[in-house]
């Protein structure tokens, strides 16, 4: 199995950008996608969420296309970490990996990444090993 740049730690990731227009495209792709897999998990803002979503962000026009609806988020939804109420405290947990990787994994990171931390990386090597 082989992952590049997988988030895991994405509490981590999170609350390195909490409050930033950044942090907001993040957790806006992360909880669009959770909210389509968790029965129960209801966004209130979820227009402006699925519209973010639905945008790359590999480039600078594409970034810059989802921050009006980022700053939005900053007043509403993601005023307050959504990761620290239920159900999405539970949710990010089921999506941090815990145990030990029982199969070959290669992780391929990149030292200049800006989103996901090598040290965070790192850090999941050495402890499931």
């Amino acid at each position: 199995m082989a992952a590049a740049e997988p988030v895991s730690n994405p509490e981590a990731v999170f609350r390195a950008f909490e409050g930033t227009t950044a942090g907001n495209i993040l957790a806006a792709m992360a909880l669009s996608s959770w909210v389509r897999v968790y029965p129960g998990a209801e966004l209130e803002d979820r227009p402006l969420v699925t519209r973010i979503a639905r945008r790359c962000i590999q480039n600078r026009r594409q970034i810059l296309a989802s921050i009006p609806a980022a700053t939005a988020l900053k007043l509403t939804f993601l005023a307050g970490p959504p990761w620290d109420k239920q159900p999405w405290k539970t949710i990010l947990a089921d999506n941090t990996p815990t145990a030990e990787v029982a199969f070959p994994l290669l992780l391929v990171q990149g030292l200049e990444d800006a989103v996901v931390a090598p040290e965070v990386q790192d850090r999941f090597v050495r402890e499931k090993r």
